[in-house]
């Protein structure tokens, strides 16, 4: 009773006075109280005995008292005393930090009390902080192994190690070491908990997943942006042997760029004369939380690395001699992505306003983008505002479950031209909700689109992916897109030649269609 009636007045648990004492806070209250309702008594005792004679601003300064002392103006102050009281008691006071923390429904491996639980948890990222790629993994207790799939299990040397494809499940897994057992969705909390203990994991497989890439597609870091109160530094994966106007990610300028980097640049672009351009295969992710090159952070720690990354891409654009660019456009998060996209464009790809702020290589060739999800969007925004001067050099866009709509178009003729072109192809997952029949739907199918889809996506030519996965498109897919890439790569190749393409049909599209890419 103490407690509540010292908290109503706006005091918390620590002041309590104890019983007995002088001035104790069911005295002072109900004096306080008793005062304020007998001066409002008094107001209107006089205006009844005077007749009307008080005045108007007597009884408004008495009424505007009692209203001061009503429940409704106490609440928000009550309501803060007892916020005050109840956390030191119950939240703050307590020595015990794992005392109110909620019991796991699934116990990390190893443990059988929360308590257990908990430190293991502190202990994963008290080892993960400062540690990065593989070397973090294997601290933590995982690695990445090699996993053959049943077909390829009692003979590995007919697997195609170096490029999984989707019809084989051969992949590189993330295991636990101590058990050597794989991690999979349905095992996945007993080796890894949600939160905290999560992002540190996953962020160790993303490092080691780009490192692959950077290793295996001859690619290096350049910084884009290290304005560090904008955020992180916004980076791209590139090819080595070319110079960049920039530093490296270890804040080191190039040797390479030379005090007149606009002459410089100019000079190479007038002396290559053509001869030496090179196809460029620049691949973009979708929003979230993945980083550059990674598809689904998920399948990253229960699918593999083939699965969830952009590595069979690469390994795929640098067997065909193709230069490779990959975006992090969640560097600062997915509410600054576009920012950072355009960034990373004009960064890579030069301003509508200087086209010389490019690569004498990549500056000057084809370009083939593979857009997944959001970047779809992304990329159609940058075509919009200032990415007009790279339409004479793309030649192919891939658009995997992108989000993007042919109505932003409706004032760029151009742009929605080549949309609805042979050149750009969409492939889009399956529904188990919205599409009928879609466990029909194989890999590389041609889509019956209806007027919505045509309304969204104009005539775009339209094929399934063959999962209902929205993460695994690009895996499952990366056939039938490397035969889009690879149809007009040989279009453009034969058109440049004065030769003719065999060529073929389909109801979605014509020229270089469904039938043309033989899917």
């Amino acid at each position: 009773m103490h407690a509540l009636t010292y908290i109503v007045n706006g005091c918390d648990g620590n002041d309590l006075p104890s019983q007995g004492e002088e001035g104790s806070p069911d005295e002072e209250c109900l004096q306080e109280r008793e005062d304020q309702t007998s001066s409002y008594s008094n107001a209107k005792e006089n205006q009844a005995s005077s007749n009307g004679t008080t005045t108007i601003s007597s009884l408004k300064r008495s009424e505007s008292l009692m209203k001061a002392s009503s429940p409704s103006a106490s609440w928000s102050k009550i309501l803060k005393s007892l916020k005050k009281f109840f956390a030191y008691q119950y939240f703050e006071k307590p020595n015990d930090p794992h005392k109110y923390r909620i019991t796991p429904r699934v116990m990390l491996h190893g443990c059988t009390t929360k308590d257990e639980h908990y430190e293991y948890i502190e202990k994963i990222l008290k080892i993960a902080r400062g540690k990065f790629s593989l070397e973090g993994l294997q601290a933590s207790g995982f690695t990445y192994k090699f996993i053959p799939c049943d077909e390829h299990a009692s003979d590995t040397d007919l697997c195609p190690r170096e490029t999984s494809r989707p019809h084989c499940t051969c992949d590189k897994r993330l295991v636990h070491i101590s058990t050597n057992t794989i991690i999979t969705k349905n095992n996945l909390k007993r080796f890894v908990a949600d939160g905290e203990m999560y992002e540190a994991i996953v962020r160790l497989c993303q490092e080691h997943a780009q490192e692959l890439m950077r290793e295996e597609g001859s690619l290096h870091w350049v910084s884009v942006c290290e304005d560090v109160q904008k955020g992180n530094p916004i980076r791209i994966l590139v090819d080595r042997g070319y110079p960049i106007h920039g530093k490296d990610c270890h804040g080191l300028e190039n040797d390479s760029i030379h005090d007149d980097i606009e002459l410089q640049r100019e000079q190479e672009i007038i002396t290559n004369d053509g001869a030496d351009e090179v196809e460029t295969l620049l691949i973009t992710t979708g929003k979230g939380k993945v980083r550059a090159g990674i598809f689904s952070r998920q399948h990253l720690l229960v699918s593999g690395i083939e699965s969830s990354t952009a590595l069979p891409m690469v390994r795929d654009a640098k067997q065909r001699n193709m230069s490779v660019a990959i975006f992090d456009p969640n560097a600062r998060g997915d509410r600054h992505g576009m920012a950072s996209y355009e960034q990373s464009m004009q960064f890579l790809l030069g301003s509508a306003q200087n086209s010389l702020h490019t690569n004498s290589k990549i500056g000057t060739g084809p370009i083939y983008i593979l857009a997944h999800s959001a970047s779809g969007s992304q990329l159609t925004r940058y075509l919009q505002t200032d990415g007009q001067h790279i339409l004479p050099r793309l030649r192919s866009i891939a658009f995997t479950d992108s989000n993007h709509s042919i109505q932003w178009l409706k004032n760029h003729s151009q742009i929605s031209s080549f949309f609805q072109s042979p050149s750009t192809i969409y492939i889009r997952s399956s529904n188990e909700d919205r599409d009928d029949g879609w466990e029909k739907h194989k890999c590389g199918d041609e889509c019956e689109t209806d007027e919505h889809w045509k309304h969204r996506f104009g005539k775009t030519c339209t094929i399934w992916a063959g999962t209902t996965d929205h993460s695994l498109t690009n895996f499952t897919s990366q056939d039938q897109i490397w035969a889009h890439f690879d149809r007009c790569r040989q279009f453009h190749d034969a058109e440049n030649d004065d030769a003719t393409v065999d060529s073929g049909t389909c109801s979605t599209c014509t020229g270089i269609g469904v039938d043309m890419l033989n899917l």
